[in-house]
């Protein structure tokens, strides 16, 4: 997914770090997306305190799935076009 986000945004007329920027900020709004599909199969199941649930379904995987793993997708992306 994140290779599919990358080449898309790869593609306009921006600057380097004005490209890095926008991916981070899609890859964390797609996994905050997820976590909140998440949340809509399992909120049935949980019955107390559901605004902190909802929190931590969407905010887990848009903090550790979209930013951090965004930041090393881009750190890996940027060794390999370094050393070509």
């Amino acid at each position: 997914m994140a290779s599919i986000l990358w080449k898309s945004i790869s593609k306009s007329h921006m600057t380097r770090k004005q490209k890095q920027r926008f991916f981070l900020i899609f890859n964390t709004i797609n996994y905050a997306i997820v976590g909140y599909i998440l949340w809509l199969i399992f909120e049935r199941y949980i019955s107390v305190n559901r605004t902190e649930w909802l929190i931590s379904f969407v905010g887990y995987p848009a903090i550790f799935g979209g930013f951090l793993l965004g930041i090393f997708y881009l750190f890996k992306k940027d060794q390999k076009e370094t050393y070509r």
